[in-house]
């Protein structure tokens, strides 16, 4: 489980006063250095004129220490006012940065070619990693001055690569986003202040929506994205995830939609891409992560935050695993509670599944789709499973109202977002050319922070590719979007797997 200084971190990145942040900061980091061992002084001065964040005793060592939080690179200009402070005090004082955001070369270069006054500098990643194990400072400091005096090198704590694991198996998605006439790793929708995280699967399959369902939350050591995959492949060993897993990444004006844990991992990994190829102007310095799957007996939400930046990490990352009744064994959910770090943890009863259900009479509400979503979950047969499509509700509470969705509804927050991921109750080949697609039924339900939403559609009548009736009567005995058994190749997806 999460220490008080994890929480507190995630509390001190969700601060928006920069310079409330800053202090905020400086606090965090006296507590760290106080649980090490170290005697803290804060505003100390030993540097006057200058002012100094931090002054900081262990083993008769002392640490002048800059906590430092700002949007650019740490530059040569930051590495020198700190070499001010520390040539104001006595020969034996080592300088200390610690940076959430990055250092420059010359920052760098500026530290190593002069080691008279030693000046050690910390990153995110390894502040980040003290705030699970406060105790790891003491030995983070030898490694860091060893590295300086006998190797004249700055050294940071290895960065996971960019690659996971061969040995690590994530679950294999069956699934396919395409627009413009190519496959795509996700789409691109506006949004307004509200999380949303489309799924094609139903969203109660463990039982009816009255039944009581218990959730078991872990935290995931995940500060990087190749740590996060690995904790997804962890997850799916045990659990055996399916083929049907769908992801979102919300920003405050601008959400990105897909399916697959592989494309999930790819997408949050090209934000900059991302950020660049949408109209946004400017964005927050944190992204939201959901990832939702399901298994043979629950269903499965990742969430984290990434942020963005000069400095790229996570924080916050947990994983809430929901299922129907206490299982008969349980060993299994203990064995992944060990694996996963987190042998404190418990199944919890989840009071309300917040569970909701709206259905629409026929061919009320057409939709415009811009995309479709095909699976491949029978080999080579290759169908459309769903459509991506206008939200016919996006900003419009009057359609709303005239769909007769009440306001207040779990369904009413589909109107913060512009398009939607609809999953097709009437499966149709990839040729197949429909002339209209329409709401059947929305399914909603909370799942942590994030509404997971299913919209539902089938399509009216196939007007071209090789089932289309071109005599304009019924298409291969298809009526009202239901499909008899003339076709091999059209199939009805029930959405449970």
């Amino acid at each position: 489980m999460k220490t008080d200084l994890e929480h507190a971190f995630d509390e001190l990145l969700d601060e928006e006063d920069r310079q409330q942040r800053g202090y905020q900061f400086q606090r965090w980091l006296r507590d760290v250095l106080l649980r090490s061992g170290f005697e803290v002084h804060a505003n100390p001065r030993t540097a006057r004129p200058r002012q100094t964040d931090l002054y900081a005793r262990r083993d008769t060592r002392d640490y002048l220490i800059e906590a430092k939080w700002q949007r650019s690179k740490i530059d040569i200009a930051d590495i020198d006012a700190l070499r001010s402070r520390i040539d104001r005090t006595p020969s034996d004082v080592i300088g200390c940065i610690f940076s959430l955001a990055d250092y420059s070369e010359s920052a760098i270069e500026a530290v190593t070619d002069r080691r008279d006054r030693e000046i050690l500098l910390f990153n995110a990643e390894e502040i980040q990693s003290l705030a699970r194990s406060p105790a790891l400072l003491p030995d983070l400091i030898d490694d860091k001055r060893e590295n300086l005096r006998v190797h004249a090198r700055v050294k940071f704590a290895r960065r996971e690569k960019d690659k996971i694991p061969s040995e690590i198996r994530l679950p294999t998605s069956d699934l396919r986003f395409w627009s413009g006439g190519s496959e795509v790793d996700s789409i691109r929708s506006g949004v307004e202040n509200m999380d949303i995280l489309f799924s094609l699967e139903h969203l109660d399959p463990i039982g009816n929506s009255d039944d009581a369902e218990f959730g078991l939350r872990l935290d995931l050591d995940a500060r990087h994205l190749p740590e996060l995959g690995r904790a997804l492949g962890t997850l799916h060993n045990h659990l055996g995830l399916s083929g049907a897993g769908t992801f979102a990444i919300h920003q405050t004006e601008v959400s990105w939609h897909g399916a697959g844990a592989a494309n999930f991992l790819t997408t949050a990994a090209s934000w900059k891409a991302r950020y660049d190829a949408s109209d946004v102007e400017s964005f927050h310095h944190s992204e939201e992560l959901y990832y939702v799957d399901e298994f043979s007996y629950g269903q499965l939400l990742l969430t984290a935050r990434q942020r963005v930046g000069e400095s790229v990490f996570l924080h916050g990352a947990e994983v809430e695993i929901r299922i129907g009744g206490i299982p008969v064994d349980r060993e299994p959910l203990r064995e992944l509670c060990r694996k996963m770090g987190n042998r404190d943890a418990f199944l919890k009863l989840c009071q309300r599944k917040y569970f909701d259900a709206v259905g629409f009479r026929y061919e009320r509400i057409p939709l415009v789709p811009v995309g479709t979503i095909r699976s491949s979950r029978f080999g080579n047969d290759v169908a459309v499973c769903g459509i991506i499509a206008k939200n016919p509700f996006f900003r419009k509470e009057s359609v709303l109202k005239k769909a007769g969705i009440k306001l207040g509804a779990q369904v009413e927050h589909l109107r913060s977002v512009e398009f939607l991921c609809c999953a097709l109750k009437d499966w149709h080949d990839v040729d197949d050319v429909a002339d209209q697609y329409y709401l059947t039924d929305i399914q909603s339900k909370w799942l942590g922070p994030v509404l997971v939403v299913r919209p539902a559609c089938t399509w009216k009548k196939l007007v071209a590719g090789p089932h289309a009736d071109l005599r304009g009567g019924p298409t291969l005995g298809v009526s009202h979007g239901r499909t008899r058994t003339r076709s091999k190749r059209l199939r009805r997806s029930s959405g449970v797997r």
